[in-house]
């Protein structure tokens, strides 16, 4: 259970899936379990389903020699890569399954040697491990917050929110915030994100949706609190970079809309 943005995040839970990946959907029944588990962990809390402001899930693709496997909470991490040159005749195909974001880095790697192998091109070099982040070089939390708050007259709080979402990014923000007053203006009240921040997420992160933006580029969506004036300001804008049409803007705003109503949870 951690800290997010003035709420908790809590989790994680894993239970075996069974059914096509197209299908999966976090369920109330799955919830209500999950809570049941929590508040018998911590009887004081006494969570119901009305306390959830936004669920999320995803599949897991488990390399285990027994199928069989029930508890899936105990099965291997372990990753595999497989050349369906080698093993189906198909050319320029190969299949990643398992890992985990702890061991991604070093996954890749091998996978982009294998490919370039195969295609007779020069190994790259090994450099991920020496790779910084957009934004991850801070210095310190202290001198970043310090500087958001002398430079560009944000409150300690708001600082605080901008360094550890954005890293030094949060300058690149600011500044543009401070050049152009609409780009500074905030998407939400309950939320740090300004209009500059969706601009990056379409120029910068090829975010090709209002999705893509609620949730997958920021954390507007995964609070449950976000406005449909909101909405529609970010299907706007966006419309407007990527020029879309007013029936695509539309389109945009309702599926967003009908998604946070969900707050992620499927019925069954």
């Amino acid at each position: 259970m951690v800290p997010w943005r003035g709420l908790s995040l809590i989790g994680t839970t894993d239970t075996r899936y069974e059914g096509h990946p197209d299908d999966f959907r976090v369920t109330r029944d799955a919830v209500e379990s999950f809570l049941a588990e929590v508040n018998g962990t911590l009887p004081g809390a006494h969570l119901t389903i009305d306390d959830v402001q936004w669920t999320y899930g995803g599949l897991r693709p488990i390399v285990e020699s027994d199928t069989a496997v029930k508890e899936v909470n105990k099965a291997s991490r372990r990753y595999e890569i497989h050349d369906h040159k080698t093993e189906d005749g198909i050319a320029g195909l190969m299949t990643v399954i398992g890992g985990k974001y702890t061991t991604s880095r070093a996954l890749a790697e091998q996978v982009v040697e294998r490919a370039a192998i195969r295609m007779n091109l020069p190994v790259p070099a090994r450099a991920s491990a020496a790779y910084v982040l957009p934004g991850g070089r801070i210095g310190t939390w202290a001198g970043l917050q310090t500087r958001l708050m002398r430079e560009f007259d944000i409150s300690a709080d708001d600082a605080e929110l901008w360094g550890r979402t954005y890293g030094t990014r949060a300058i690149a923000l600011a500044e543009k915030a401070s050049a152009d007053k609409k780009s500074g203006e905030r998407v939400d009240p309950a939320h740090i994100e300004t209009m500059a921040v969706l601009d990056m997420a379409v120029d910068e992160e090829m975010a090709q949706t209002v999705g893509d933006v609620v949730f997958r580029r920021t954390g507007l969506g995964t609070t449950g609190v976000l406005s449909e004036a909101a909405i529609k300001s970010i299907a706007s804008r966006m419309g407007k970079r990527l020029k879309w049409s007013k029936e695509r803007v539309a389109d945009e705003t309702r599926s967003v809309s009908e998604k946070l109503r969900s707050r992620g949870i499927s019925p069954s």
